[in-house]
């Protein structure tokens, strides 16, 4: 088998992969940033399909979309690529009836963008416009099978050549279609037999999509492959990704920082649930963090002229979420800073942890050591120089078959404490590679949610429980919570 070491891919690397038996890889791509990450992964063919008409502007079939718009989106790739072919659907209207259509239209396509190639749909009753375009230099990929740019003839996007007809004439054109010069074809939706017999017959490369494995390579729609788009689940479609949900969580979780949820506010105190990911203070990296989402919703719901005074009063790590309670005085600031000082103010974490704790309740106490450049405490059975004792007490709330719920009230306050604690005894909370975790959560969070934070307000002297609802995902949901 040979290696797929081409600097750039051409119509002859293609010929030649296929002579090698080796596999071709073929996706769609409609704009410069989604060309550019798919070129980079080694793709060996990028279409332009017509498909943009569905996936980039929502039309139902692909017959809507214009050359002018294919022309547009090809630029858009040809900027991008280094490595990949280039190949741009004629759309629909524009070579089917004329020979000399299908040739200007090539030529537009092929002058303006600087793609490699164009790929039309159909056999016989598209020769002249095909030897027109090949005669005039043009690489060609044919199109066979369910050709989209028909389905109002066909009716329905269901397999064809399934009789025996139908099939014998699929074969012919395919062998019309090298004779005439196309340097490729794409089999949509055929019985897998008959695109392997097609594979066997011909010499030039066979790509299929829902054809079966017995052909050259494989191409798919980028947005199907990638579960951007849920409608549409043929039997042959297989997903990598399920990008829908990251995407949607992803602006859930952008929007939400945008509009914290808020639990308490008075004129001294602001309280919310922050979500997984947010920086509670600022740092190196330069994201906006939770105080100054805060700092700007102040000062528009109260219109505060000047700057916006927020006391961060505690923190939580990046990956986790939970209450935070801030203070909207210097007052407020300081003798909340008393509170947590002298641990007046209690605490309840919940988190999913790996394996299943045997025990209900369970104290842990050890000595930690913090590494500033690692970012990270180190947990010890004993007393070490400069170690600071921590102590947690643990209860299972819930067991599944590879987790359990937890829930944790601290005595003390350690950088890391209950991640550090938890890894020293071999229960590292879910999605937690730092600390030990087998693998990573989508959202890069971890499952660690502060619950609840209660203690007497600092200028009333009430009583406050702050309670903060769970996340969204699938362990949290699994549960029925109060």
């Amino acid at each position: 088998k040979a290696e797929k070491n081409y600097s750039r891919i051409t119509t002859a690397s293609l010929l030649e992969m296929k002579s090698n038996k080796e596999k071709i890889a073929m996706l769609t791509a409609y704009d410069y940033t989604m060309a550019g990450l798919v070129d980079q992964a080694g793709i060996d063919v990028i279409l332009v399909g017509d498909s943009a008409s569905n996936v980039m502007a929502g039309h139902e079939t692909t017959l809507p979309v214009t050359l002018d718009q294919m022309i547009y989106h090809a630029c858009c790739v040809v900027r991008a690529v280094k490595r990949a072919l280039i190949v741009v659907d004629l759309p629909f209207g524009t070579y089917q009836s004329d020979s000399k259509e299908a040739l200007r239209s090539a030529i537009r396509i092929m002058k303006e963008s600087g793609a490699h190639a164009v790929k039309v749909e159909g056999g016989e009753q598209i020769k002249p416009s095909i030897e027109r375009l090949v005669e005039a230099g043009i690489p060609v990929m044919g199109h066979l099978g369910l050709t989209p740019q028909s389905i109002y003839k066909f009716g329905t996007y269901t397999v064809r050549a399934r009789e025996e007809q139908e099939a014998e004439q699929l074969l012919k054109d395919a062998i019309l279609l090298e004779k005439l010069g196309c340097f490729g074809i794409v089999l949509e939706k055929i019985p897998a037999t008959l695109a392997q017999k097609v594979a066997e017959t011909v010499r030039i490369p066979i790509i299929g999509i829902g054809a079966g494995p017995g052909v050259d390579g494989q191409v798919l729609v980028l947005h199907d492959m990638l579960g951007m788009t849920k409608e549409f689940s043929p039997r042959f479609l297989r997903r990598y990704l399920d990008l829908d949900r990251l995407i949607r969580e992803a602006v859930g979780k952008y929007t939400k920082g945008m509009n914290p949820e808020i639990l308490y506010e008075d004129n001294h105190l602001i309280a919310v649930n922050k979500p997984v990911g947010m920086l509670v203070q600022g740092d190196q990296t330069g994201d906006t963090p939770l105080v100054d989402h805060l700092k700007v919703y102040i000062k528009e719901k109260y219109n505060k002229p000047g700057k916006v005074f927020l006391g961060v009063v505690h923190r939580l790590d990046r990956p986790t979420s939970g209450v935070v309670v801030m203070a909207r005085t210097s007052k407020a600031l300081q003798r909340m800073n008393r509170l947590f000082a002298d641990r007046e103010v209690e605490k309840k974490y919940w988190a999913w942890i790996e394996k299943g704790l045997q025990q209900h309740t369970i104290t842990l106490e050890h000595w930690l050591i913090r590494n500033s450049k690692q970012n990270k405490s180190w947990a010890y059975d004993k007393e070490l120089p400069d170690s600071k004792k921590a102590i947690l007490h643990l209860s299972v709330k819930h067991q599944l078959d590879r987790y359990s719920l937890v829930e944790i009230e601290l005595e003390t306050g350690r950088h890391h404490q209950i991640r550090s604690q938890l890894s020293k005894v071999g229960y590292p909370i879910k999605g937690d590679l730092k600390y030990g975790a087998k693998r990573s959560n989508s959202d890069g969070g971890i499952n660690l949610h502060a619950r609840q934070l209660s203690f007497i307000h600092p200028v009333s002297n009430k009583k406050l429980i702050f309670c903060a609802p769970v996340p969204k995902g699938p362990l949290w949901q699994a549960v029925p919570f109060d």
